[in-house]
């Protein structure tokens, strides 16, 4: 915390990651890079939620929770998020082409595993698409959308990180954003920290219908 700004710092794993524990399963790897990641007051996004609140703390929604969360919890839960991230790996299950067939994630996942880690990671963010379309949700994740979404249609008002093709990419319509334009490839360039603006204002009140209500103290405030 410098001059009263507090930088937090969110990491999603890549499939490079995983090639030094071939022993381990998946579950096991993130476990490992969760435990070192919050030793040093950072986050990891692996199918789960990460959110700034009112007070712009970061509070994490995990995916067991996210799963059982009804659609009415989820929004009651992310009433007063100013900015909310989705992500993880997503893995490549809909990639014919360049997949865990190729020994991308070493021997830790085969084509099986990697096309029920996709499912998986699909399924929360349809969840997400359906319950929060009218929040600013940052979608980020290592693969491309393509990849881990068997028909991608970007979701309105969403902004969407990725790496791993090393072939930049943006695109920006004022409806969506897709920001894959900082990637290094595989020469030895200097790496530098891009940035984007998102707005970080919240509206409690979303979903109250026209009308005239009694609110609380807290809720005027």
């Amino acid at each position: 915390d410098k001059g009263g700004y507090s930088l937090n710092i969110i990491f999603t794993l890549g499939n490079h990651e995983l090639w030094n524990f071939p022993q381990c399963r998946f579950e096991e790897i993130v476990a490992k890079y969760k435990e070192v990641l919050v030793e040093n007051g950072m986050y990891l996004l692996q199918n789960n939620i990460i959110f700034k609140n009112d007070r712009n703390d970061l509070c994490e929604i995990d995916e067991e929770e996210l799963i059982s969360l009804s659609s009415k919890e989820l929004r009651l839960r992310l009433n007063e998020a100013r900015i909310i991230h989705f992500g993880g790996l997503a893995f490549a299950g809909y990639n014919e082409e360049f997949n865990a067939n190729l020994l991308i994630y070493g021997n830790v996942i085969n084509r099986h595993q990697e096309i029920e880690e996709t499912k998986k990671f699909e399924v929360l963010y349809h969840k997400i698409c359906d319950t929060l379309s009218d929040k600013r949700i940052i979608v980020f994740t290592h693969m491309p959308q393509q990849d881990w979404c068997s028909k991608f249609e970007p979701q309105s008002g969403f902004i969407y990180i990725n790496g791993h093709t090393h072939r930049n990419y943006f695109y920006d319509d004022g409806d969506y954003r897709i920001y894959a334009d900082n990637q290094i490839g595989y020469k030895h360039i200097n790496a530098f920290l891009k940035y984007f603006y998102i707005d970080d204002d919240y509206d409690i009140f979303i979903d109250y219908d026209d009308g005239i209500y009694s609110i609380s103290r807290e809720q005027y405030i």
